[in-house]
């Protein structure tokens, strides 16, 4: 895929005690991004410092207002044809842009590619959590996972501002009703890890937000106002 750049947008809010790990994954990328974007939320502990620790790194800093604007406003500053997003807490294997990259050039319809995810545990197995703990992978559908062509990205338009939870979801089901063909690299690529902030720990808010997105869905498909 000669000429096709990659741009990573990281956002990140009091992401501290993490950060530096996740940018690490993505610096280990058997193929190179063209860039690498952290977008600070207006944290309030180390997370500017870390991320300007790492001189591949463009950082951005935005007052506090939730993860969707920060994801808008990296992918409006980055240059590449494929934005890949990392949330702050998890990582990438080596070869998961590759691996992505390769699915894509092989199927140049698909807009958004995914992968596999395996999870790791700060503590104890938290009483929300549905997925596997023996250390195997489940399909992965969050941002973390995803490889999404600039074109198809156009497309769908950004992130809903509105949503503090199921954003993703969200940006999925829009996608997927404008057509937008969705393919999953059938390896372990990303590891997300679990621990005591993660937004998925708020089983309500999530909930709601699902709902919200089906709803919308339904309302596209209807041509409700």
């Amino acid at each position: 895929m000669t000429g096709e750049k990659v741009s990573v947008v990281i956002p990140a809010y009091n992401a501290a005690r993490f950060l530096a790990e996740a940018i690490e994954s993505v610096l280990a990328q058997t193929v190179a991004p063209a860039e690498v974007i952290v977008v600070d939320d207006g944290s309030t502990d180390q997370t500017d410092r870390i991320a300007m620790g790492f001189s591949e790194v463009r950082l951005i800093s935005l007052a506090h207002s939730g993860v969707s604007v920060a994801r808008n406003h990296g992918v409006g500053a980055a240059t590449g044809s494929f934005i890949a997003f990392l949330d702050a807490d998890d990582t990438w294997h080596p070869d998961k842009l590759d691996r992505q990259l390769s699915l894509a050039r092989s199927s140049p319809e698909v807009g958004v590619v995914m992968a596999r995810q395996a999870y790791r545990f700060e503590g104890l197995v938290p009483a929300w959590f549905r997925g596997p703990t023996d250390g195997s992978s489940e399909p992965g559908y969050m941002p973390s996972n995803w490889l999404v062509r600039r074109r198809s990205w156009e497309v769908v338009g950004g992130f809903d501002e509105r949503m503090s939870h199921s954003e993703d979801t969200d940006w999925l089901a829009r996608a997927v009703d404008l057509g937008v063909a969705v393919a999953m690299v059938d390896e372990p690529l990303v590891t997300h890890r679990i621990h005591d902030s993660n937004a998925s720990g708020l089983p309500r808010e999530v909930r709601q937000g699902v709902l919200r997105a089906l709803r919308d869905s339904v309302h596209r498909k209807q041509g409700a106002p």
